[in-house]
């Protein structure tokens, strides 16, 4: 038997007959299916291992007889690694705990959001046991009794930091969003609003999720209020606006009945009546004539009546509008194309929620726990993306390295475009009251090159792509025609972040 052999019946579970490795992450995946030419995937769901069924792919008898580089390949991706102090068995066994934490804290969590909903129904205690079972199972299971080196700490994270990555990219695949500090305390917030029959407004900048955290929130008060329905009928609504008379069909849409013309309920009606979500998406592209049609529709609460086209509707538990907005002028202070200026009155029917940037700075966060957040948020996306090519495979110096540069340029670059510089002793302060860039390296964007570049089984080579891809795309930051200013010296401050965080290559 050979050693490639060997090693991989020593990690492998078998399943009945036939060897099954688990094949988490899709291009790493796909890789090892079509390496060992079986055009099967299987599902893998089996209790016994501890371990989330996700995908697999069968594996040829004749493994020993494969191209060594490939092999060791296949063995990286789809088995667990091999670490000082645990025998296989232990891996599987912190594996399967890890990640029921993960999953635990999230079914936790979902469960105190629908008890906020529901918490004029409910005695205070009831919530207040709920945000403790929360809190129980946000904690991390410490049950590392024997000691280890450096090195084996630093092993025992970067395998956890595969194990979460599995579980995001299972959120943000279902979801699109990952559970993390920042957009749990949106998501509560969201709960306590509904909970008193308050509609809401997510502001943010482009690029921090707000239309896939309002569909987040959307999905979860409806099934809150309606726990048998299907999750199809449950989905929110998601509207667009481009004219006043598309707005007006939201409400009431034209219908031929018997060869009359006629109306009946449209979307936003039929959303009432169902108690579901209705998302408008940049609802600061309507004009004020085309809120006309929604303003008394906002003021309206579950179990309140609304009547359209001459029908009488009762708004049920569930229903609630989410509105989306980036802010009317960027962080320079340089009107947004196409945003209107809203009247008090129409924005005061929507309670706002800020979605920050990572390492953005808020009210009440001290610069340790915004870093933290920051840090959680980027490695969220980056281990998500990770193992969706790499599988199993523990991430090399190469791709730790690259992780480390990542967020420091991110959160750089976010300070350089929230934060107004240190005034300078003798000039004046309107001169230095806004930030030195209109833009930075936002989430969306940052998931969208790690899509890109971490395709490849070679973590060299994906380091260098990323590497390149995040400079190009910051230099496009710094260097577009949109209407902003940065200074000379704003300029050469980011050269130098790309040069010291080894993007210039």
């Amino acid at each position: 038997m050979s050693e490639v052999e060997r090693s991989f019946e020593s990690l492998v579970v078998p399943t009945g007959n036939s060897p099954l490795v688990a094949c988490m992450g899709a291009n790493a995946c796909r890789r090892v299916c079509q390496f060992v030419d079986s055009g099967r995937t299987i599902a893998t769901a089996d209790p016994s291992w501890g371990l989330p069924g996700e995908r697999s792919c069968e594996i040829l008898d004749n493994i020993e007889n494969q191209d060594p580089t490939i092999a060791e390949e296949l063995l990286d991706a789809t088995t667990l690694p091999v670490i000082d102090g645990f025998t296989p068995s232990q891996a599987v066994e912190k594996a399967g705990g890890y990640l029921k934490h993960l999953s635990d804290d999230k079914g936790a969590f979902e469960d105190y959001i629908k008890t906020i909903l529901k918490a004029d129904k409910l005695p205070r205690s009831i919530v207040a046991l709920a945000k403790k079972k929360y809190d129980s199972a946000k904690s991390h299971p410490t049950n590392e009794t024997e000691q280890h080196t450096d090195e084996v700490r630093a092993t025992i994270a970067g395998f956890e930091s595969v194990l979460r990555g599995f579980f995001d990219r299972t959120v943000l695949d279902e979801h699109g969003v990952v559970l993390d500090a920042n957009i749990k305390e949106v998501i509560v917030e969201a709960a306590r609003q509904f909970a008193v029959g308050h509609h809401i407004r997510l502001v943010g900048e482009p690029g921090v999720a707000k239309t896939s955290v309002a569909k987040f929130i959307g999905r979860i008060n409806a099934r809150a209020n309606h726990p048998d329905l299907e999750e199809t009928d449950l989905e929110p609504i998601l509207i667009s606006f481009s004219s006043t008379s598309e707005a007006e069909a939201q409400l009431v849409q034209q219908t031929f009945e018997d060869g009359t013309l006629g109306e009946a309920p449209a979307k936003l009606a039929e959303a009432a009546r169902k108690g579901i979500a209705v998302i408008f998406d940049e609802d600061n592209a309507l004009t004020a004539d085309q809120k006309i049609f929604f303003n008394d529709l906002l003021l309206k609460k579950p179990g309140q009546t609304i009547t359209v086209a001459g029908e009488v509707i009762t708004i049920q538990p569930g229903f609630s509008v989410i509105a989306t907005r980036n802010a009317m002028t960027d962080t320079q202070g340089n009107r947004r194309q196409g945003r209107q200026q809203q009247d008090s009155a129409g924005d005061a029917r929507l309670s706002r929620i800020d979605v920050p940037l990572p390492y953005q700075s808020s009210t009440g966060s001290d610069a340790y726990e915004t870093t933290r957040r920051g840090d959680e948020t980027i490695g969220r996306l980056f281990f998500a993306r990770y193992v969706d090519n790499f599988g199993w495979k523990l991430p090399s110096a190469d791709i730790m390295n690259l992780f480390t540069d990542v967020k420091q340029l991110v959160a750089k670059l976010v300070v350089k475009a929230t934060e107004p510089p240190v005034n300078v002793v003798g000039s004046g302060v309107s001169a230095q009251a806004r930030p030195e860039l209109a833009g930075c390296l936002s989430p969306r964007e940052l998931d969208r090159i790690l899509e890109v570049t971490f395709t490849h089984s070679n973590s060299d080579q994906v380091a260098k792509n990323t590497r390149i891809a995040i400079r190009n795309a910051v230099q496009q930051i710094v260097n577009s025609d949109n209407g902003h200013y940065v200074s000379p010296a704003a300029k050469k401050a980011v050269d130098k972040l790309l040069k010291d965080g080894h993007f210039n290559a």
